[in-house]
């Protein structure tokens, strides 16, 4: 999903959230920041791939790559590796929840980044692409041996 929609739907949801549960606009703040910024390991691909760090760009290739990656067949998409998101993933989720026992900030950061993967995972259902990209890292390691890297343009 792209950060536009990402941003949209985050601020509907914090603003269910605050009519709801009448949240502090602190926590409503770390919600909202914790669902979009969870994105910024899409950035060290980027980086490790390109040597650049301009957003603009970014955006542009993410959006390129992303339509080349469509472009194939579920078959051919076997063949290649996906992407590891360090904060897409169960092991992320469980250190936050370890953290949440002990800090309310830290429960705000993983309502936010359940949030946000919760709209990955409707996208993934509805683009018939694979969890294992938003499941858990240790896994998509496995998954990936053996495949070949993906031709980033």
């Amino acid at each position: 999903m792209f950060p536009k929609w990402h941003l949209i739907f985050s601020f509907i949801f914090c603003f269910i959230l605050a009519f709801i549960f009448n949240l502090p606009i602190l926590y409503l703040s770390i919600i909202f920041l914790a669902s979009i910024l969870i994105d910024l390991d899409h950035i060290p691909i980027y980086f490790f791939k390109t040597k650049d760090l301009h957003p603009i760009r970014f955006l542009e290739w993410h959006k390129r790559n992303k339509n080349e990656w469509k472009k194939l067949s579920k078959k051919e998409r076997l063949k290649y590796k996906e992407p590891h998101l360090i904060l897409h993933g169960l092991e992320f989720i469980f250190v936050l929840l370890i953290l949440s026992l002990f800090s309310t900030i830290f429960l705000c950061i993983l309502i936010g980044v359940l949030f946000h993967l919760v709209l990955d995972f409707i996208v993934l259902i509805y683009e018939r692409e694979h969890p294992a990209l938003k499941t858990s890292q240790i896994w998509l390691w496995q998954r990936n041996k053996n495949r070949k890297e993906f031709k980033f343009t």
